[in-house]
């Protein structure tokens, strides 16, 4: 049995991949986990921008980075929505994990795909939304716990009672 785990970019990319899933048969990915998927294209355009007196120069810049950097525009990105693959019925168990003080992508994109999934009732079986406090983007505090010295979090790491170990064997253990 596989299992796969996407993180940030890549959690869209394992999202996208259960659209692939949804029509194999025997397939041998069994589960996917998501940690701080991105629900769509313009709201991360716009969590960079933000507003104020900076906001036309990031404009500017953001704009200039993905003409010449991604050979792209945001018309060209806007078609990349997790959204318009969502499949009626989810071919494998997935665990969405976000931290609630992610400043790169909001908690709330997880929170969106776990009610787009949840709406259908066979689904809700085989969906999970992990919300963890004091976690940002990629901080989630079982994974910080097994990163010795991990610099982002010496001055206000939380101590929490998972660790990583325990709680993907506990995840898998339920879910297979």
């Amino acid at each position: 049995k596989i299992g796969l785990y996407g993180f940030s970019m890549g959690a869209v990319t394992c999202i996208f991949w259960t659209s692939y899933f949804a029509g194999a048969v025997n397939s041998e990915v069994v589960f996917a986990i998501c940690e701080a998927p991105f629900d769509h294209f313009v709201t991360q355009w716009e969590r960079t921008l933000g507003s104020g007196p900076n906001y036309y120069w990031k404009h500017f810049l953001v704009n200039k980075l993905v003409k010449e950097a991604l050979l792209s525009s945001r018309e060209k990105l806007e078609k990349i929505n997790p959204y318009s693959v969502l499949p009626q019925n989810l071919p494998i168990k997935l665990l969405l994990l976000h931290g609630l003080e992610d400043a790169v992508i909001g908690w709330q994109s997880s929170l969106k795909f776990y009610n787009q999934l949840s709406k259908n009732e066979l689904n809700k079986k085989k969906i999970n939304l992990y919300l963890c406090f004091n976690a940002d983007h990629g901080e989630l505090p079982f994974l910080a716990d097994n990163v010795p010295n991990s610099l982002r979090w010496k001055t206000r790491r939380k101590k929490s009672k998972y660790n990583f170990p325990n709680l993907f064997c506990s995840y898998l253990e339920k879910n297979l």
